[in-house]
C-alpha cells in the first residue's frame, strides 16, 4: 500500500552575529527579518545568533530564561552567550539540529561562519548545502579597509578549499562581480535581492508621502546620516564636504559607535566647519523611529564605501527623502529621475557641489525632489514580487530538486 504523507518545511538553520530585537547590527538584521516576513511560512527558518546587540556587555533584557528556542514572528531563534559557551552551544546546534540546509550571513564571522565552515571541513560537524551571504563584505571598498588581514584569511580559505559546494547570495549583479572577483568564475552564485518590509506606506498616495509640515527654505540644509558610525560608512568623507559649505546647514548623525577612534576623528573635524555648518549626534534610532525621522530631514547623506543593498537608503526614498549617496550602492542612476544623486568618492568636490545646489532649494524646487525620490521607490522596491521569488529559489536550489516536493511517496 502506497499513501502520500506531507511533507515537513524544508529546516534553514541560519547563522548571524545580531538579530532581533538587536538594532545596531545594521542591513543584515533587516535583511533576515524581512527574509522571515515574507518565507518564514514557507521553511522553517532557525536562527542562531548573540544574545546582545553590537557593542552591548549585557544579554537582552527579554532573555530571562534560560537558552532556548525563542519564538520571533515566523521564526524560531536560539540567542547564544559569548565567548567559548556560545561557541560550544552552536557547535551542538549544529550537529543535532536536522537542518537541510545552512545559511551563513557574513564571509568573516569567526564563530558564525568560518568556524561552522572549518567544523564541516573536519567532520566534526555533518557537512550539509551552505548559503553564504557576504553583505557586501567584498566590494573593493570593503577589502581595502583591513586589507592584509582579509588579503590572508581569503588565501588561507582558498588554499583549505573552505568554501567548496558552497552557494553564494548575490543581492545584485554588482554583488555577483565581486564574489566572482575573488573566487573565480566557476563560484556558484545566484542572485537574491534584499527583502524589503510589507508597509501600510506602500499603498499611501505619493502626495500624502511626501508632505511635510516645515518647507525647504533657501539658504537652510537639514542632513541626516543614519548608519553605524565606521569607516566603511565613510563619515568623515561627509564632514570634509561639509567644509565646503556656507549658511545654515545641519548633519545630524544617527547610529551606533561601532569604531571610537573613528568617531574621534570625525568630531573633531566637526569643530574646524566653517560658521552656521555644524554636526549633532543623535544617538541610536528605534527601528520604529527611522520612517518619521526620515522625513525631518532635507537630504539622507550617506557617501558609503559600498553597499550591497543599503536598507537605509530605500527606506529613505519610500518616504520621499532624497538622497546624496556614493556610486556603490545598487541605487543609481537617481539624478534621472529627479530622485537624489549618486557620485563617485574619487570626485569629493561633486559631492559639494550638489549640497551647495541643494542649499538653495525652495519649496518647489525641493518637492520635485521628493516626488522623484518616491516614485523610484515605487518603480524599482515596492513591487518586490520577483526578489521574493528570488530569495526562494536560493534556498530551493541549496536544498536540491529533492527538497522541493510537496510531499513524499512512503511504502508502508
Amino acid at each position: 500500500m502506497i499513501k502520500l504523507v506531507p511533507r515537513r518545511s524544508p529546516v534553514v538553520l541560519t547563522l548571524v552575529d545580531y538579530y532581533l530585537p538587536g538594532c545596531k547590527g545594521g542591513g543584515p538584521i533587516t535583511t533576515l527579518a524581512n527574509v522571515v516576513e515574507r518565507l518564514g511560512t514557507e521553511f522553517d527558518l532557525r536562527i542562531a545568533t548573540r544574545d546582545r546587540d553590537l557593542g552591548a556587555t549585557c544579554r537582552y533584557e527579554c532573555l530571562t530564561d534560560a537558552a532556548d528556542w525563542r519564538k520571533v514572528g515566523h521564526a524560531s531563534v536560539r540567542y547564544l552567550p559569548p565567548g567559548r559557551g556560545g561557541r560550544r552551544e552552536l557547535r551542538r546546534l549544529l550537529a543535532e539540529t536536522e537542518a537541510d540546509a545552512v545559511y551563513l550571513n557574513s564571509l568573516y564571522s569567526f564563530s558564525f561562519s568560518i568556524l561552522p565552515l572549518v567544523w564541516m571541513r573536519l567532520g566534526i560537524i555533518p557537512r550539509r548545502p551552505v548559503v553564504l551571504a557576504p553583505r557586501g563584505e567584498l566590494s573593493p571598498g570593503a577589502l581595502r579597509i583591513k586589507r592584509l588581514k582579509k588579503h590572508l584569511f581569503l588565501c588561507a580559505a582558498k588554499l583549505l578549499d573552505l568554501h567548496r559546494g558552497v552557494v553564494w547570495q548575490a543581492s545584485t549583479k554588482y554583488e555577483e562581480r565581486d564574489i566572482r572577483a575573488v573566487f573565480g568564475e566557476r563560484a556558484e552564485v545566484h542572485i537574491a535581492p534584499d527583502l524589503t518590509a510589507c508597509r501600510t506606506l506602500q499603498r499611501m498616495p505619493l502626495e500624502e508621502v511626501v508632505r511635510r509640515s516645515r518647507p525647504k527654505e533657501p539658504g537652510r540644509l537639514r542632513l541626516l546620516f543614519l548608519g553605524r558610525i565606521c569607516r566603511m560608512k565613510n563619515l568623515r568623507f561627509a564632514v570634509e564636504a561639509l567644509a565646503g559649505l556656507k549658511r545654515d546647514v545641519e548633519l545630524h548623525v544617527v547610529g551606533p559607535v561601532e569604531e571610537p577612534d573613528y568617531w574621534h576623528e570625525c568630531r573633531a573635524l566637526a569643530e574646524r566647519l566653517p560658521a552656521g555648518v555644524r554636526l549633532t549626534y543623535g544617538g541610536v534610532a528605534k527601528p520604529a523611529d527611522v520612517v518619521e525621522l526620515m522625513r525631518a530631514y532635507d537630504l539622507l547623506l550617506l557617501p558609503t564605501c559600498g553597499e550591497n543593498f543599503g536598507h537605509v537608503v530605500a527606506e529613505a526614498m519610500s518616504v520621499g527623502t532624497p538622497v546624496v549617496i556614493s556610486d556603490r550602492t545598487p541605487w543609481r542612476q537617481l539624478a534621472d529621475d529627479s530622485a537624489g544623486w549618486d557620485l563617485k568618492l574619487e570626485r569629493p568636490h561633486d559631492f559639494v557641489r550638489v549640497l551647495r545646489h541643494c542649499v538653495e532649494l525652495d519649496e518647489a524646487a525641493h518637492l520635485a525632489l521628493r516626488r522623484g525620490a518616491r516614485r523610484y521607490w515605487e518603480r524599482h522596491v515596492a513591487d518586490d514580487a520577483i526578489a521574493v521569488e528570488q530569495n526562494r529559489e536560493l534556498f530551493s536550489r541549496a536544498l536540491g530538486a529533492s527538497q522541493r516536493t510537496s510531499c513524499e511517496k512512503i511504502a508502508a
